[in-house]
């Protein structure tokens, strides 16, 4: 179980974070800073096909197994579970960026095939934000502290990167805001499966 645990986490952090900063540096005519990470593997990018299978694709299934990992680690009670459950809408987004690739510039409007990315991108934030809260609530009534200052600053992360990210216009740090959002529920779910039993024993502990 904890190698499986330390296995996924690592190839999360290769498709989910290393690979499309890799990509993002080899563009020329990519900004991370201002681009979302959707637009690797949009409509004519250069390496659409590897950012989409190798990074989207694997992005979203590997965080159901994670999540399904963080259900057999976190305490058992029906808010977590529900939360997981909502969870689940960041692997929607990957997946949904997979199979409906952004439009170049990844526009607010444009076809059908956008408006479906853009869609699995609102069920992505929605859902991690609906799922951090009630985690958070449910490890505030078991008591578990460490656990919920943890899920509580993903969730900050989450919630501010996706207001940011709404709010901005063009030419602003979208794509900063974009990375500290997914980056941040990413850090999160990698250290729920793979953080020593010992950092959660007081109080609502990891089993």
């Amino acid at each position: 179980m904890r190698l499986m645990s330390f296995i996924l986490a690592f190839l999360l952090v290769g498709s989910a974070v290393a690979l499309p900063e890799i990509i993002g540096s080899l563009q020329t005519d990519y900004d991370p800073m201002t681009m979302y990470l959707s637009e690797l593997g949009a409509d004519g990018a250069p390496h659409a096909s590897f950012v989409n299978s190798v990074g989207f694709l694997a992005t979203g299934i590997l965080t159901v197994l994670l999540l399904g990992l963080a259900r057999q680690r976190l305490p058992r009670h029906a808010l977590i579970s529900a939360g997981l459950v909502c969870c689940l809408g960041v692997a929607i987004g990957y997946l949904g960026a997979f199979a409906f690739p952004c439009e170049p510039g990844c526009p607010i409007g444009g076809g059908a095939r956008q408006a479906l990315h853009n869609i699995a991108g609102l069920v992505e934030y929605a859902g991690a934000i609906a799922g951090l809260g009630l985690i958070a609530l449910a490890l505030l009534r078991i008591g578990a502290p460490r656990m919920l200052a943890a899920t509580l600053v993903a969730l900050a992360l989450v919630a501010g990167g996706f207001a940011m990210m709404m709010v901005g216009g063009t030419g602003s740090p979208v794509g900063f805001w974009q990375r500290v959002a997914d980056y941040g529920f990413f850090a999160w779910l990698i250290m729920i499966v793979a953080a020593p039993n010992r950092l959660f024993r007081h109080g609502g502990s990891l089993g």
